[in-house]
């Protein structure tokens, strides 16, 4: 007669899109090498031992052994594969310039830039606060620069000590049914050395978030992928100036400046609307025009020259 021979495959983790193949490792008591079979190879392939992640969605990775002139077949054991697509950030608006250049930044004229979320939790609460980073800060290196969170319906809050754990440390926003949110985020420039101090340094904004479910601790890192040049305000063809202009909208608005009268391509600047003064950096010898819109709608809804 035949021995019988068991099978032992545990659990498998999540996966994201794009995560590198992987090994299983089931095992029989019997010493026979194990195969294996995927039940949706739009998902994952199997070839071996190695499992390739194809994308989102879920299989069952059965692990099986047939036997020999010893044993007898095992039986399979199926484990589930779940596999999703990772957080995911898309530029709206991120302007192209953010004042700095000064060891001892006094002047700090606060950067906005719009972007969409994607892929996190549906309908959640996160936490979250931005900073900015350049290329070699490590994939969850915070950055620098201090916080306002933005509020379409309470006061903005300025932070220079962002945290997910303390109140006042962190901002909120909640996602659609779709796992998206589509918000402004702002950061004012410090006196940094890295990032902010040396005119002509390219940063990136990066947003930090909890897991959605009141998480103290940093659990998704979205970065843009456009540079933001820091520039020095002054009187040089490479130095910038500060654009002073005058609005009939509400505070809370946002101000995009351009190079263009038709507002195509990414603005210079951007800030946001306060009571009934704005100011921007501005490109020096570049025209410009002066876009606005409510913190929390898709598209600027008044156009106007600058004042």
């Amino acid at each position: 007669n035949k021995a019988s021979q068991t099978i032992t495959f545990g659990a498998l983790p999540s996966k994201l899109v794009g995560d590198a193949p992987f090994a299983l490792s089931a095992t029989s008591n019997s010493g026979l090498t194990v195969s294996y079979t995927s039940s949706n190879t739009g998902v994952a392939t199997v070839a071996g031992n190695t499992v390739t992640i194809v994308g989102k969605g879920t299989t069952t990775i059965t692990a099986s052994q047939a036997g020999d002139s010893n044993y007898d077949a095992a039986s399979s054991v199926p484990q589930t594969l779940s596999v999703t697509v990772p957080p995911s950030l898309t530029e709206v608006y991120v302007p192209q310039y953010i004042q700095g250049g000064l060891s001892t930044n006094t002047k700090r004229i606060p950067y906005a830039y719009r972007v969409t979320l994607s892929n996190l939790t549906a309908n959640a609460t996160y936490r979250y606060y931005n900073q900015a980073v350049i290329d070699s800060d490590s994939a969850t290196s915070a950055g620098a620069g201090n916080v306002i969170f933005v509020s379409a319906t309470g006061s903005f809050v300025r932070t220079s000590s962002p945290s997910l754990l303390t109140a006042g440390g962190y901002g909120t926003f909640t996602t659609d049914a779709n796992g998206s949110y589509t918000g402004w985020f702002m950061t004012e420039p410090t006196g940094n050395a890295t990032r902010f101090a040396t005119a002509g340094t390219q940063i990136k904004m990066r947003i930090i978030l909890n897991d959605g479910n009141n998480g103290t601790t940093a659990a998704t890192y979205l970065t843009t992928t456009s540079y933001v040049t820091v520039k020095a305000i002054g009187t040089t063809a490479a130095s910038a100036t500060a654009i002073r202009g005058t609005s009939s909208a509400d505070a809370k608005n946002f101000v995009l400046l351009y190079d263009n009268t038709s507002g195509t391509g990414r603005p210079i600047a951007g800030t946001v609307h306060r009571q009934f003064i704005c100011k921007l950096l501005c490109h020096q010898r570049q025209r410009s025009e002066r876009r606005m819109g409510n913190p929390h709608s898709q598209h600027p809804s008044e156009r106007g020259a600058p004042n």
